[in-house]
């Protein structure tokens, strides 16, 4: 006779890790596209950096993808054990088993996220460090604390849920504060970035070469359109994360972990774009 409590622990996480990978695997493909685009701009392009774009970008698809991998064997895993449970008798020891070993894999696959997120936000970091090219570059030194603090934050959350599992999520008071030091690392990249182009802007104004003020316009419409989406993606994680909805907080954060890799790279892909339709070189699009 199947035990019951086997069969009911299967299906939630079969119901859970179902839901975050149907939405990790469709914004993943979007990512990889992306990735694909940005790759391929950034060598027919070859602009300063290139190689440490390209690097990062690598680097964030390598994680990502492993991630998915993990994130799919993760529901194969518990369709297994769905269909073990109602196959044959178990013990408690089993339940317990089967709460260890996803306990194992999403624990391991927290790690690839917050390697992930790091990635992504050096090479935002390592955008406003171009731009602020000079004797004001010690500007990243905040955010790059606040990247180094996300990553810690992360590590926590994942250590404490996966120490002592209490549901199928992340500690929703640990997570909040991850994803919460997340969105003010790119909030604070955002504004310095944003911040240095209109100086620079208003400085070319000044002394009438105003060729370029299109393209900085266009350059801070991408960089402020780019964290006004992290932004609401982000905030509506942390508000479903405070709730009870298991089934919609695991769905955002199978959209939220693409979406690290998402955002930097469509701004490379983006800004490549503008950079292709203009003959001359402006500072704001230096890459």
């Amino acid at each position: 006779m199947a035990n019951s409590t086997l069969i009911a622990v299967a299906w939630t996480g079969v119901s859970g890790s179902a839901l975050i990978t149907a939405a990790a695997l469709f914004m993943h493909g979007i990512y990889v596209v992306l990735a694909v685009l940005a790759l391929l701009f950034l060598y027919q392009r070859r602009p300063a950096g290139a190689a440490v774009l390209g690097g990062l970008i690598a680097a964030m698809c390598v994680l990502g993808t492993a991630a998915m991998v993990l994130q799919v064997g993760s529901t194969v895993f518990w369709l297994e054990s769905l269909h073990s449970a109602a196959q044959n008798s178990t013990t408690a020891s089993q339940v317990q088993g089967l709460e260890h070993t996803e306990d194992v894999m999403m624990f391991v696959e927290m790690l690839l996220v917050i390697a992930n997120n790091a990635i992504a936000d050096g090479l935002l970091i390592y955008r406003c460090y171009v731009i602020w090219a000079g004797s004001h570059q010690k500007v990243v030194i905040l955010p790059v604390v606040l990247a180094l603090a996300s990553a810690a934050s992360g590590y926590v959350a994942a250590h404490r849920e996966f120490g002592a599992r209490n549901s199928t999520l992340i500690t929703p008071s640990d997570s909040r504060i991850f994803y919460g030091l997340v969105v003010a690392t790119n909030l604070s990249l955002t504004l310095l970035t944003v911040g240095r182009i209109l100086h620079t802007r208003r400085d070319l104004k000044s002394i009438g070469k105003t060729k370029f003020v299109a393209r900085y316009n266009t350059a801070i419409k991408m960089l402020l359109e780019s964290a006004v989406l992290y932004l609401v993606f982000s905030c509506a994680t942390i508000f479903v994360r405070s709730l009870d909805e298991f089934d919609a907080a695991n769905v955002f954060y199978g959209l939220n972990a693409p979406l690290m890799n998402i955002i930097p790279t469509l701004l490379v892909v983006r800004i490549s774009l503008a950079a292709k339709r203009t003959s001359a070189v402006s500072p704001a699009f230096q890459f």
